[in-house]
């Protein structure tokens, strides 16, 4: 099929009566469009700009003027395909839009779909919109975080104050995700703008702990209780306590070697010990069991470094350390030299 194409002109003026009432273009737009795609039902529309300012002069002299703002007698241009088909082979046309002061003061009211889906509330208005009686309006689209645009209709301005025009919105959907911290996991659940959601009574699990709620915040120190209202998406923290489980004490006590030149520690023995999940023990720890040895002392140091994180699965192992005891030992050599007798001092270790 051939592509009728069409350049439309629009001119855009108001009559400078400081100047003989001369008129002034202020703006010019071309517009070409595809005729094949304009029908009875569906003309080609063009917004004319919103207002123009004007010189005070123009104010000054023109009836009903208040201030140097004027506004379309026609907001919106309807071409249709009548129009079309009567330029012939030219396919050019000029339109006029003539600015003048407001005649009219109307609303723009923002209205938001119920939750139930019957009827709408308000949401948001604009006052004291300037405009031209006897014109067609279309109002302003805003932007919701929370709603989106669902519609509006080009309103003929009959009244001179006090007329509304809506634009109608339904509800964004959002989501309420849950984050259940190392647990099983838990479908998100989606829901309207506005929606009391009820949390599942069906709880993660996870090895090792006892679920403990649901906390509207990472920090987990605001309870989400049984319901929650979305407003946005959002995210739940699961919060977990500890269940008590085993844990292996192994206890490590320094020897030397046959030829008794240097030590190292090795294994005695072990046990058994107890403390909550991901709590973390220290061999420093006072509830650990002693094992006091003739010739043996705790290592400080040793045991300052040496700690765990319990497990779940039991399977943490901490060791504490056991050094040798260190004794001082003096020998009377029985030398008798000038100022006294003469003795030496030897540090032994004991391995009894």
């Amino acid at each position: 099929d051939d592509i009728h194409l069409y350049t439309i002109t629009v001119n855009y003026y108001y009559i400078d009566c400081s100047d003989g009432n001369a008129k002034k273009v202020f703006d010019q737009a071309a517009y070409i469009i595809d005729g094949t795609k304009v029908t009875d039902g569906h003309p080609y529309q063009i917004t004319s700009p919103a207002q123009t300012n004007v010189p005070v002069a123009v104010q000054n002299c023109t009836a009903n003027a208040t201030d140097d703002i004027f506004y379309p007698e026609e907001p919106t241009i309807s071409i249709t395909s009548a129009e079309l088909a009567a330029l012939g082979s030219e396919r050019e046309m000029t339109r006029e839009v003539k600015y003048v002061p407001f005649t009219a003061t109307y609303s723009f009211v923002y209205k938001l779909k119920n939750l139930t889906g019957n009827g709408y509330t308000e949401i948001d208005r604009e006052n004291n919109v300037h405009g031209v009686k006897n014109s067609t309006v279309t109002a302003t689209v805003k932007n919701f975080d929370y709603a989106e645009f669902e519609s509006t209709t080009p309103t003929l301005i009959t009244e001179e104050s006090g007329q509304e025009i809506d634009v109608f919105y339904t509800r964004k959907n959002f989501l309420l995700s849950f984050n259940t911290n190392g647990g099983t996991p838990v479908n998100a659940i989606q829901s309207p703008y506005g929606s009391e959601v009820t949390i599942p009574s069906s709880n993660p699990t996870r090895t090792g702990y006892t679920f403990a709620g649901w906390y509207l915040d990472e920090g987990l120190t605001q309870p989400a209780g049984n319901k929650v209202t979305l407003n946005a998406d959002q995210t739940l923290y699961a919060k977990w306590t500890g269940k008590t489980v085993n844990y292996t004490i192994v206890y490590m006590f320094e020897k030397y070697n046959e030829e008794g030149t240097s030590s190292s520690f090795v294994y005695d023995n072990s046990e058994v010990g107890q403390a909550t999940v991901g709590s973390t023990v220290s061999a420093t720890n006072a509830n650990i069991p002693d094992k006091t040895r003739k010739g043996w002392e705790k290592d400080n140091a040793q045991n300052a470094s040496s700690s765990i994180e319990v497990k779940a699965d039991g399977s943490a192992v901490l060791y504490v350390y056991y050094k040798l005891k260190e004794y001082t030992f003096r020998f009377n050599a029985g030398t008798y030299e000038t100022g006294g007798w003469f003795s030496n001092t030897y540090n032994v270790y004991a391995t009894l």
